[in-house]
């Protein structure tokens, strides 16, 4: 019983830390410098500079965090009763 605690608790601890190292990496280094990795985080990338060129004053609320947060609110919905 033990033992099979100790598995679970050892393998979700790798999962969490990867996802960590990963959400680490995407903000620090391709937020900052504008690149596209793929998926939701290179859409709100793109949509975030777009927003940017096309409305300045609206940039500050446009960042690429709250793009990709909606992107992935809208996904999980569409997946959950589609």
């Amino acid at each position: 019983m033990k033992s099979k605690l100790l598995d679970f608790l050892k393998t979700y601890s790798i999962i969490t830390l990867g996802g960590l190292i990963v959400s680490f990496g995407v903000y620090f280094f391709s937020f900052t410098n504008n690149f596209s990795t793929g998926g939701t985080s290179s859409l709100s990338v793109l949509v975030s500079r777009l927003v940017s060129v096309a409305s300045p004053s609206l940039a500050e609320y446009f960042t690429p965090g709250a793009i990709m947060a909606v992107l992935n609110v809208i996904l999980i919905i569409l997946h959950l009763f589609c």
